[in-house]
């Protein structure tokens, strides 16, 4: 539901935040339908990652029959990319900071599958990339991009480990995203 999260403990000083945005006001402003925040209790620090989802039919995602998918990596491009969040100090290995992913993702078969879909996750700077124009507009076809993007399970234990995702923000700048959006209530 809407504006609703779910925390887990990662361990005694960090906290894993999902945010479910869909839908509702910060999808409308941000873009995604998903945060991924991890808080670090000790040095007050989050990082971020914020993910728009899309059914797929498992080959293809057909932009003519997601009608606001263009209009959502706009805003996720201008609020999160267009703000430098992706920028930051490579000192320590890690890949690049991307902060905002385009996920295609397959529907659930029935009510009581698995909550888990498979997809993969495209960092949204590269989608232009992997897509092609047919006779209704964009199309993102899986032999473009399943070698060179990351599969969910992937996704999940690099952003846990700190090597995808935003840079370590303070508090107050994680708060100027959100303001008027959401309580930043770590």
């Amino acid at each position: 539901a809407y504006g609703m999260h779910k925390d887990y403990r990662i361990n005694e000083d960090k906290l894993l935040r999902v945010r479910f945005t869909h839908p509702g006001k910060v999808e409308h402003a941000i873009g995604c339908d998903l945060i991924y925040e991890v808080y670090d209790a000790r040095t007050e620090k989050i990082r971020f990652v914020h993910v728009q989802y899309k059914l797929w039919d498992g080959n293809r995602l057909y932009w003519s029959h997601a009608a606001n998918l263009e209009d959502q990596i706009n805003r996720m491009d201008k609020v999160i990319c267009g703000q430098g969040y992706c920028r930051g100090s490579f000192d320590e290995y890690r890949c690049p900071h991307c902060s905002a992913f385009l996920r295609p993702t397959d529907q659930l078969i029935d009510q009581y599958s698995t909550l888990k879909s498979s997809g993969f996750h495209i960092q949204i700077c590269d989608l232009d990339s992997y897509t092609v124009m047919g006779r209704k507009g964009k199309i993102l076809k899986r032999k473009s991009f399943e070698d060179s993007t990351l599969s969910s399970k992937v996704f999940d234990e690099l952003f846990k480990k700190n090597f995808i995702g935003s840079r370590w923000l303070d508090k107050s700048e994680v708060d100027e995203i959100y303001r008027g959006l959401l309580l930043n209530d770590h």
